[in-house]
């Protein structure tokens, strides 16, 4: 499993900078692997991050296949957060489509998990809400009231898209991007996405690949202007984090998840724990959640390497993955069996409960409280 989640949180990082195949690689060898677990929610990150993959690059059919495998797997999870996160990208692939009633619909059953969950005041929703009403404004005034503002929009939009698909080069593409009004960046790219799947569709693959190819130029150029305007602080610092990241990979890669050795995985921690205190320095463009869990997933192969050896060691390693992923109920698993074993029976049953709060299906749960019953005489 941690194999798995290796190659899980390798592709987020390559896909975040832009390595489209690269991510690809490690979310395909990262499936079977959590397959062999039995892990759905693995296997529902991945997908879900699949469908993001294939949304970028104009793939709709299969984002959505991947996005509807990734909702059956959240849904026999019982996960909220992966439910409304995939509802409402769904959503924003449709809407990309100008299907808004099934956009709409998508937003409204995310919503519903939302209020039934605990997360209907979590400020991420609330910014889902607002894309709602947005959508639904426009979907709802489509007629006289913005006739003539639609067609005027439509009209430059026009004008944009038919001057982007005569760039010849990167200096043209560098003019187009400067006489383009920042507001309208992220609207513009996303209307080239929906006509490079358009175009797929229909079977018109040059035309789809001429459009790919200036779009990934546009979003690079993106990339490099929000890089440009970085404080020479921010830019060191990000350099510094940079080389962490890559000392952390570098040391992922070469350890073997199945037969973990103690010393190799708190080296590994060690590096995680670097790259958390970077948090603080508030800098840019980093995912601190999916962080977070990514080096909860060390400590808790730490843990397991530790168990044989030295229990209270493991403990420890446990302990810290549940402070770092709370919501995660494998770890409160195995800190509840560790706190079995090592005859703190009380600390165990409320593990067992959270756990069981977290994940009331899971297998292992029969098995823990049968162990704890077990070491209190019942």
């Amino acid at each position: 499993l941690g194999t798995a989640n290796t190659r899980k949180s390798l592709g987020d990082l390559e896909s975040r900078l832009g390595n489209i195949e690269a991510a690809r690689g490690h979310y395909d060898a990262a499936l079977p692997l959590f397959a062999a677990e039995q892990d759905r929610l693995g296997t529902a990150n991945t997908r879900k991050s699949l469908g993001d993959l294939e949304r970028r690059l104009g793939n709709i059919e299969a984002a959505r296949g991947h996005y509807d495998a990734a909702l059956q797997l959240y849904q026999l999870e019982r996960e909220p957060g992966g439910l409304i996160n995939t509802l409402v990208s769904q959503a924003r692939l449709e809407a990309s489509q100008e299907n808004s009633a099934q956009a709409l619909q998508k937003y409204e059953a995310a919503f519903a998990v939302a209020d039934s969950s605990g997360y209907a005041a979590h400020p991420v929703v609330d910014g889902m809400r607002e894309e709602y009403r947005r959508l639904r404004f426009l979907a709802e005034n489509r007629g006289e009231a913005s006739q003539n503002l639609e067609a005027m929009a439509q009209t430059v939009l026009a004008g944009l898209l038919a001057a982007f698909a005569r760039i010849a080069d990167s200096e043209q593409m560098l003019d187009f991007y400067r006489a383009l009004p920042t507001e309208m960046e992220e609207p513009f790219a996303q209307r080239v996405e929906a006509l490079v799947a358009q175009a797929r569709s229909q079977g018109h693959d040059d035309e789809a690949e001429a459009l790919a190819v200036r779009l990934a130029a546009f979003r690079q150029l993106q990339q490099t202007a929000a890089a440009a305007a970085l404080s020479d602080g921010d830019r060191a610092r990000l350099a510094a984090f940079a080389q962490t990241v890559q000392d952390y990979q570098a040391r992922l890669q070469a350890a073997d998840a199945e037969k973990p050795t103690p010393d190799e995985w708190q080296a590994i921690t060690r590096l995680g724990e670097e790259l958390l205190a970077a948090e603080a320095q508030e800098l840019p463009g980093i995912d601190w959640a999916a962080l977070r869990g990514r080096v909860a997933a060390d400590y808790n192969t730490l843990g397991n390497a530790l168990d044989a050896s030295d229990k209270a060691a493991a403990l420890a390693a446990f302990e810290r993955a549940c402070a770092l992923q709370p919501g995660f109920a494998m770890w409160q698993r195995n800190r509840a069996g560790t706190l079995i074993e090592l005859g703190r029976l009380d600390e165990a049953a409320v593990a067992i409960a959270t756990a069981a709060a977290l994940q009331p299906d899971a297998p292992r749960l029969a098995d823990l409280r049968a162990e704890l019953a077990q070491a209190r005489g019942e």
